[in-house]
């Protein structure tokens, strides 16, 4: 059976795929071995994964949509957080008065 023969089936994650132009299908499997992949997602996505394990993940995802759309949706929030732009600097006073509201002024330094 394709994936096109599959009925999509409404996923909390569903969204985010469907947004990408991913067509969603939901299929029953055992999730274990999602959870086991799951450990080693940020380094499949950084690239820094040992190369059996990303053949194991890709073999996985060709199977579990739902593990396409989170996959999906990671490597998504990683190129949108490494697009940002800097977040500018906090002037010193607000600094200041943040750690004293916070009660963390004994972290503050020069004080």
């Amino acid at each position: 059976m394709s994936d096109h023969d599959r009925e999509p089936v409404d996923h909390p994650l569903a969204g985010a795929a469907q947004a990408s132009g991913t067509r969603v299908a939901i299929h029953p499997h055992d999730h274990q071995s999602c959870r086991h992949l799951l450990k080693s997602l940020s380094d499949y996505v950084d690239g820094t994964l040992d190369e059996s394990l990303c053949v194991e993940i890709e073999k996985h995802m060709g199977e579990c949509e739902r593990c396409q759309i989170v996959i999906d949706t990671l490597r998504k929030t990683v190129e949108l957080y490494r697009d940002m732009a800097p977040a500018p600097p906090v002037p010193e006073d607000v600094r200041a008065r943040l750690f004293v509201r916070l009660d963390l002024d004994d972290f503050l330094v020069g004080k």
